[in-house]
C-alpha cells in the first residue's frame, strides 16, 4: 500500500505477541511508524481482552509504515522470518491461540508475490525442519490496539514478559540486521547491553528455562533458601499485611476463601473451558506439564463441598507466574492460604487463585492488568503449607461475576494443564 504524498508503504504482519514485533521494527532505518493492533477477525473494533479470548478471529499484528527507497518489503520480511517461528500453527512459544498465528496481510499484488517468493525460498532452505504455516491473505481492516500496547517494550523493559520473551527477540534482530538500525536505536541497545555486562560480573541470579519464557531465580546451590527480601532489588518484596478490611467476614477464614456458587450462571461451558485451556501455562517457573501429578489434587469439604485445587511442588522462592492474561482481582492474606493472588482470566469468566506465596512481585496491585508468564510472587510456606514442602496452591473457579472474587464453582486445574491444548 502506498502513501502517494510521501511515497510510503505499509506492511501488516503477525507473528505472536505484537509487543515483540513492535519492538523489533522500531528504530529500523526507513521505518517511519509502527502500530500494534488487530486484524483478520469478524468483530469490529475489538478490545485486547476480546482478541485474547480467541473468539474474534483477529491476529495480533503490527502495521509498519516504511519508505521503500530505504528499506524494501522483502527486507522487512527477512527480519520477520528471523524473529518468529513460522512453522508453529497458531502458536509462538507459550503463546497459544489463533491470535498468535503467523500471518502476512498483503496490501497489493506486488507484496503478495514478494511474500510468496520469500516463503518458497525459506521452504527450500534448511532453516526449518517443519513446513512453513505462515498465512497469506489480503489486508483486512486494521484496528489500532489500546494506547498502552504501543511501544510497550520500550516503556516497560523490566516487565517479566518483556525481559524473558521480547528482549531476546530484539537482541536477535539487532544482531542479525545490525546495519539496518538507526544509530539512536543501536545506542539504546548498546546501553542495555552495557547494563547486562555489568550485571554479569555479579554472581548469577537470573536463569531462563524452556517453560514458556519463565524466569527462575534459583537459590544458591547447597545453601538454605533465604527469605525473599535477601534476594536483591529485582526479587519479590515480602508483603505480610492483613486481609482487605472491606471483606471483614473473610479475614478470619480458617478453611478457604472461595465460596461455592451453584447457580447455573456460574457453571463453565465446554467452550469456556476450551478457551481457558488453550491459554493456560503452568504457573510455576521451571515446572513442565509432564511433571505434574494428579496425587497433588485436593478435594476439600468432606465430600459435601468439593474444592478442587492443584498443589505444585517447587523450591521456596521459585517465581509464581500468571497462568493467563487478565487482571488482578485482589491480593489477600488468609489463615489457610497465606499470601494469595486472585486474578481474572482474559475472558473475565474465571477466577484463578495463587496461594501460599512468601511474597508478591514488586508493584503488584489490585486491578492491575497482567499477562501470561508475568511474575506474581514466589513460592512459599505461608498459610497451612508445610515448611518442609513448599508449593503453589493453584485453584480455579468459574463465576457469573468475577468481581465477586470470593465466589465461584470449582474447576479442576489438573486436566486443563496436563491435557493437550486444543
Amino acid at each position: 500500500m502506498t502513501d502517494s504524498a510521501r511515497s510510503l508503504e505499509i506492511a501488516t504482519l503477525g507473528g505472536g505477541c505484537f509487543w515483540c514485533l513492535d519492538a523489533v521494527y522500531r528504530g529500523i532505518k526507513g521505518v517511519t511508524k509502527v502500530e500494534s493492533g488487530y486484524a483478520g477477525g469478524t468483530l469490529p473494533s475489538p478490545s485486547y481482552e476480546q482478541v485474547c479470548s480467541g473468539r474474534t478471529g483477529h491476529a495480533e499484528v503490527v502495521r509498519v509504515t516504511f519508505d521503500p527507497t530505504v528499506i524494501s518489503f522483502r527486507e522487512l520480511l527477512d527480519i520477520f522470518f528471523v524473529i518468529h517461528d513460522p512453522t508453529t500453527l497458531n502458536r509462538q512459544g507459550a503463546d497459544v491461540g489463533t491470535q498468535y498465528r503467523s500471518v502476512i496481510f498483503w496490501h497489493d499484488d506486488a507484496q503478495r508475490r514478494v511474500a510468496e517468493e520469500a516463503i518458497r525460498e525459506l521452504e527450500a532452505s534448511d532453516r526449518h525442519d517443519a513446513r512453513i504455516v505462515t498465512e497469506l491473505a489480503p489486508a483486512p481492516e486494521f484496528f489500532v490496539a489500546e494506547p498502552y500496547h504501543q511501544d510497550y517494550f520500550n516503556k516497560n523493559p523490566g516487565q517479566g514478559y518483556c525481559r524473558a520473551v521480547v528482549a531476546p527477540k530484539v537482541a536477535k534482530a539487532r544482531k542479525a540486521f545490525f546495519e539496518k538500525y538507526a544509530l539512536v536505536a543501536l545506542a539504546m541497545f548498546l546501553l542495555h547491553g552495557c547494563i547486562q555486562v555489568e550485571d554479569a560480573k555479579k554472581p548469577p541470579k537470573i536463569d531462563t528455562t524452556s517453560s514458556g519464557g519463565a524466569v527462575i531465580t534459583p537459590a544458591k546451590p547447597g545453601a538454605t533458601t533465604p527469605m525473599p527480601d535477601t534476594y536483591g532489588a529485582d526479587s519479590a518484596t515480602p508483603i505480610r499485611g492483613a486481609g482487605p478490611t472491606e471483606i471483614a467476614a473473610l479475614q478470619g477464614d480458617s478453611t478457604h476463601t472461595l465460596q461455592l456458587d451453584s447457580t447455573p450462571a456460574s457453571a463453565p461451558s465446554v467452550v469456556d473451558l476450551a478457551v481457558l485451556q488453550s491459554e493456560m501455562i503452568v504457573p510455576v517457573s521451571g515446572v513442565n506439564r509432564s511433571t505434574l501429578h494428579d496425587t497433588y489434587n485436593e478435594l476439600r469439604g468432606g465430600g459435601t463441598r468439593p474444592h478442587e485445587a492443584l498443589d505444585i511442588l517447587a523450591p521456596r522462592g521459585t517465581p509464581v507466574l500468571s497462568s493467563t492474561n487478565g487482571r488482578v482481582l485482589k491480593l489477600f492474606n488468609s489463615k489457610a492460604g497465606g499470601l494469595m493472588v486472585y486474578a481474572a482470566d482474559s475472558t473475565n469468566h474465571f477466577i484463578l487463585m495463587y496461594g501460599h506465596l512468601d511474597a508478591y512481585a514488586p508493584g503488584l496491585a489490585d486491578g492491575q492488568p497482567i499477562v501470561r508468564g508475568q511474575k506474581l510472587g514466589i513460592v512459599g510456606t505461608t498459610g497451612n503449607a508445610p515448611a518442609n514442602t513448599p508449593h503453589l496452591h493453584f485453584a480455579i473457579a468459574r463465576s457469573a461475576n468475577v468481581n465477586e472474587w470470593w465466589k465461584g464453582t470449582p474447576v479442576n486445574p489438573y486436566p486443563l494443564l496436563t491435557a493437550k491444548s486444543p
